[in-house]
Formats: C-alpha cells, structure tokens, sequence
C-alpha cells in the first residue's frame, strides 16, 4: 500500500482501522444485527467511538483510502445500514413510553438537531403545513425533538410497516397527539408534498432521487434537508452523491458540520417545486426566520 500516513497520527489512523475490521467481521457474520447480539452492540459502539476522535485532514484521508476500506465500504455501508435498522426496532420497542433521553445515541441526534435549527432559524408555517420527515423509521426521534424546539407540525413518513406501527406508538407514548407528530405508512416517492415546504430525507433512505423527483413534482418551492456525512464518519453512512438531484434546480443553500460528538452532516438546498397557477405561499426565503444564511 502506498505511503499515506504523512502527517497523521499513526496510532489513532492503526486504531480506527482496527476497530472498522472487527465491525465488518462481526456485521458480515452476524445472522442477529440487533442489539440483542453482545458482539453487536459492542463492536459497532467500538466503531463509533473510534471515529468520534477529531481527525486531521492527513488522518482521515489515511484512513478512507485505506484498502480494506475502499475494497469493503459498499457492503459496509448496507449492512451498517440494516444494524441500524434493527437497532431502532429494538430500541422503540424497549424505550416506548421512558424518557428520549434513555436512547444510547440521544445526545448525538438532539446535538444534529439543535445543529439544523441553528443554521436555519425557526420554521414559519401555515396552519395546514407541516414538516416531512422521509424515513423516520420505528423511533422518530428527530421528528419529536423538531416538534418540541420548533412547536411545528411534524409528518413522518416510512414504508416499512413495522417501523410505521412502531413509530406510531412511540409518539402516542411520548404524549404526542397524531396532530402534533403524524405517521404515514408510505413510500417518500409516492407523498404528494404539497402541504411540507420543508422536507428532511434521512441518511438510510435509499433512493433519494426518486424521492427528491417527487418532491420537485408537488407545488411550491422547498427547503430540502439531506442528512449525509463527511470526513471518518463517512465510515458509518454513505455520503450524498456529488449528481444526486441531478436536472432539479437545486441550490444549495447551507449545511451543518460534523463534530465529535454530531455524526451526520445536513445539507440544505433549496428546490423550486411544481409551480402553482395562483400561488398561496411566500419564496422559499421565507419560509424560516434569518439565522445566519449563507448564499448559495
């Protein structure tokens, strides 16, 4: 393998790796994903930890171009994506009705929240619109916490039916009404958005340009939130595609930094929707209060 380790901290660079090889061994080899399986939960919570160190540009180049890395990311990827799946069915079942707090990854997820919000403002909404959440899955955690720092309405989509049950007794459980947090069984393809200036596609969710397609089809424009990742933590989610959105307007406005401690990364676009004969609502500038807006 070529010299790649020039500048970087050859420890944590041999640490990171190593903590990624056990992880993939144990994922491709697990028939139980769910935090059920002790070698689960303890190899995947190694792998975040790892990558949750702060990392210069030397290190994390060192390690994304590692070759076990570049040679098994892609499956990586799908099955990291399927122990997350079983991890939320796992954890809504087991947390319904305690305290959000309770969740092992909870400070990670309000931290991405708080995160968004502060590049974005508070959200300026009609009374009959709300915010789309696109793969919420069975613990619709950022749907809750956006509800309860913004007041928004909030709609959760999945089209998973287990998840959507799940998700539905989570936030009845939670002292939600269906009002305050909905829950559709559906695919974010197939939504018709024309109710939701503001859309969040969640990071698992597969093909998003289908759903972003979909999206660019209903009425008025739109703030499309894009959870995805950057630098080491691009080991545990695939990043979004440099073509995605590809022939849709979109104009990326802002996006959210990773931290040790924030996995995901948000990018924000704006995207000009099916235009309307007679529009009813205000440019998508509008939509959410100054907080710092960058040009795009």
């Amino acid at each position: 393998m070529r010299n790649i380790y020039e500048s970087a901290d050859q420890t944590k660079v041999k640490h990171v790796i190593a903590a990624y090889r056990r992880a993939r061994d144990t994922v491709t080899n697990a028939s139980d994903l769910s935090p059920n399986n002790p070698l689960i939960s303890r190899d995947l919570s190694a792998l975040v930890g790892a990558v949750s160190m702060p990392f210069n540009p030397a290190e994390t180049r060192a390690i994304l171009q590692h070759d076990d890395i570049a040679a098994n990311q892609s499956r990586m990827w799908e099955r990291l994506s399927q122990a997350e799946s079983a991890m939320e069915l796992y954890d809504s079942a087991v947390l319904s009705g305690r305290r959000l707090q309770d969740f092992r990854y909870f400070e990670n997820y309000d931290g991405l929240v708080d995160a968004e919000l502060e590049q974005l403002g508070r959200p300026r909404l009609a009374k009959h619109e709300s915010i789309a959440f696109v793969g919420a899955g069975p613990l619709p955690l950022s749907a809750i916490l956006m509800h309860q720092k913004t007041g928004s309405r909030i709609v959760c989509l999945d089209n998973d039916p287990e998840a959507a049950a799940l998700g539905r007794d989570f936030i009845k459980k939670s002292g939600l009404s269906s009002d305050a947090v909905q829950y559709r069984c559906t695919a974010g393809e197939h939504y018709d958005y024309s109710a939701n200036p503001i859309v969040f596609i969640a990071s698992l969710v597969g093909d998003k340009n289908s759903v972003m397609r979909q999206i660019h089809a209903s009425p008025g424009n739109k703030t499309l939130a894009i959870r995805s990742s950057e630098g080491v933590h691009k080991l545990l989610y695939s990043p979004l595609e440099p073509q995605a959105g590809n022939g849709l307007n979109l104009r990326f406005r802002r996006g959210t930094k990773a931290t040790p401690q924030i996995i995901n990364t948000t990018l924000f676009f704006t995207m000009p929707g099916k235009q309307e004969t007679s529009p009813s609502r205000p440019d998508h500038k509008a939509l959410w209060q100054p907080a710092g807006l960058v040009a795009g």
